[in-house]
């Protein structure tokens, strides 16, 4: 139990951490909290990935090989059935999360206390798996930048009661295209963003020197057409015949030598090769961005509880997992959405090394903008994904809809409203 520790809780909400129904399993990445309001609702919460345990790498290593034969070859995955981080009945810590799952409900007595089952990143995945077989008795499993559940397992094991399962996301990202929502009809899209609003030091030199890093490489690339422009110069002004145009000619090839040879001299300069490899860096740097502003929660928290963000959440009619899991059905490879995806990487990586100005990439221009960096991360993270899942405004509604499909074209009006009006149910 010394792993765990109770949440902050505003003032008023009367909820209270229960240590008795928390638990802490590092051998297998497990950790769950319990949060309790009297005896008419509990919470119950699965952690997310952290990375100091290894139990929670091996953990999403599980999940990445559940993908199945159509990623993997099949030697890859006798290894993995052989270390045991797949079994084709679970992954690795599912078949714990269940087990307490299953004894929490048993001592909140569902029948009287409505139980709220979420988390967040693999803590999702857990408690999503887990609720797989006792979904009636629960009022909500909810995921947050869920994985989703490998589809051979939901298959096996399809809950009794879809319909209380919902997923919010921010922006696809690599760890929440690897397997499909257990309930499509409920996602819900939370245009989670960059919480730093003011301009901060490491904000400004990593603009100053990503345009230092792009007029470094401009150089990089135009000093050989100079020199070989040059020396054609030269060339030329011993074959022509107008002594004018020669000596113009002379000069020019002269003045592109003499100017190609102090660049060579800046570009190999100390301070010039600390700025070159700190903007490969910084561009290498801005997808690893990218996935942490696309699936920290702590974006989540920022947008839910200080920004209002419940009134801006979105329906996600598609989502990029729908079509992989689409293939994998088919018993095709879903290699094409991935490969396009790294495709756009690597082309974001180069607009990032050699474009000026742009919207989405950090620079000086950068610094002038009214948004700053917050309005950056929003056009670039609108850039990379729209194309790829289609959204739907939402209607305001204030009732809570009689039916699951009804459900889907709602929103809670409120996070700390009351039990039934964060998810229909029955």
């Amino acid at each position: 139990m010394k792993d765990l520790r109770p949440p902050p809780v505003r003032g008023g909400d009367e909820w209270k951490f229960d240590p008795d129904l928390s638990f802490s399993l590092s051998q297998c990445g497990v950790h769950v909290h319990t949060w309790r309001r009297g005896d008419q609702d509990a919470i119950v919460a699965f952690r997310g990935t952290t990375l100091d345990e290894v139990a929670h790498f091996v953990g999403n290593l599980g999940l990445i090989l559940a993908k199945g034969e159509h990623h993997f070859a099949e030697g890859t995955l006798e290894w993995a059935r052989s270390w045991g981080l797949i079994d084709g009945e679970a992954f690795i810590g599912a078949r714990e999360a269940r087990c307490l799952l299953r004894q929490i409900i048993r001592t909140c007595s569902p029948s009287s206390t409505k139980i709220w089952v979420t988390g967040h990143s693999r803590g999702a995945a857990l408690a999503q798996h887990a609720a797989l077989c006792c979904s009636e008795e629960l009022a909500a499993v909810i995921g947050f930048e869920s994985p989703g559940v490998p589809s051979d397992l939901v298959r096996a094991e399809f809950p009794s009661k879809p319909e209380r399962y919902v997923d919010y996301y921010t922006y696809p990202n690599y760890i929440t295209l690897l397997h499909p929502a257990v309930n499509k009809q409920q996602r819900f899209h939370i245009p989670a963003i960059c919480g730093h609003e003011a301009t901060t030091w490491s904000y400004v030199s990593l603009c100053a020197m990503s345009d230092a890093n792009r007029l470094l490489n401009w150089i990089g690339l135009g000093l050989p057409p100079a020199r070989a422009v040059g020396w054609m110069a030269r060339a030329a002004s011993g074959a022509v015949k107008g002594a004018k145009t020669a000596a113009t000619l002379h000069a020019a090839g002269h003045g592109l030598k003499a100017m190609t040879t102090i660049m060579k001299s800046l570009q190999g300069h100390r301070l010039a090769k600390c700025a070159w490899t700190y903007g490969k860096l910084s561009s290498a740097q801005l997808s690893w961005e990218d996935i942490k502003m696309a699936h920290g929660i702590a974006g989540i928290v920022e947008r839910l509880y200080h920004e209002g963000g419940e009134r801006s959440l979105m329906y996600i009619r598609t989502f990029p997992s729908d079509h992989v899991a689409s293939n994998d059905e088919n018993g095709e490879q879903s290699s094409g959405f991935l490969s396009a995806a790294l495709r756009q990487r690597i082309v974001e990586f180069a607009r990032n090394e050699l474009l000026f100005g742009q919207s989405d990439q950090p620079g000086l221009h950068q610094l002038l903008s009214p948004g700053g960096q917050k309005t950056m991360w929003q056009v670039r993270l609108d850039k990379l994904w729209s194309p790829h899942w289609e959204l739907e405004e939402l209607a305001p509604v204030q009732e809570v809809p009689a039916s699951p499909a009804a459900s889907a074209n709602r929103l809670p009006n409120s996070f700390e409203a009351d039990s039934a009006d964060v998810v229909s149910c029955d």
